[in-house]
């Protein structure tokens, strides 16, 4: 073989290897950009979320908070089903708590924070429901923090209920 020869099969060689990361170096930044997307989309989802769960507890203050009335009726399973249908409004999409076991992150991660949402609920039953008693601390932020604080733990990440009502 010539040194010619040798000179063009080296250039190939260097061409193809290029290529090759090339391709490899914009595969990665593609595949980056679609999970980035879809990390976005799940991260507004959940804060829709949160924010349906925020305004039916905002909405129902009054109920909370009435001295007169012991049990008010006000379980775990009423506030997710009143959530549940306030996200939908919101945003078209439907979630359910058995969303917790998709393989789909986005839905996981919705059906996780239904589940802890409904748990703080299901936690403040004694206070709720106490006869005689005004003002519960059962609002927005508070029940907003406790639900973050439980699907924190439960998925991992981290997010944050600073937002008002």
């Amino acid at each position: 073989m010539s040194e010619k020869e040798k000179e063009e099969n080296r250039m190939k060689s260097m061409f193809i290897g290029l290529f090759l990361v090339f391709t490899v170096l914009m595969t990665d930044v593609r595949v980056f950009a679609v999970d980035e997307k879809k990390l976005e989309k799940q991260s507004d989802l959940i804060a829709k979320l949160l924010i349906s769960c925020r305004a039916i507890i905002a909405q129902n203050q009054d109920l909370f908070n009435d001295p007169e009335k012991g049990d008010k009726g006000f379980t775990g399973d009423v506030y997710i089903s009143k959530a549940r249908e306030h996200f939908k409004n919101a945003t078209g999409i439907e979630v359910s708590e058995s969303d917790v076991s998709s393989t789909d992150p986005v839905k996981k991660a919705l059906g996780s924070l239904l589940v802890s949402t409904k748990r703080i609920l299901d936690e403040s039953q004694k206070v709720i429901n106490i006869r005689g008693l005004g003002f519960k601390n059962v609002i927005p932020a508070v029940v907003g923090r406790r639900t973050s604080y439980i699907y924190n733990k439960t998925m991992g990440g981290v997010i944050t209920s600073s937002r008002r009502v």
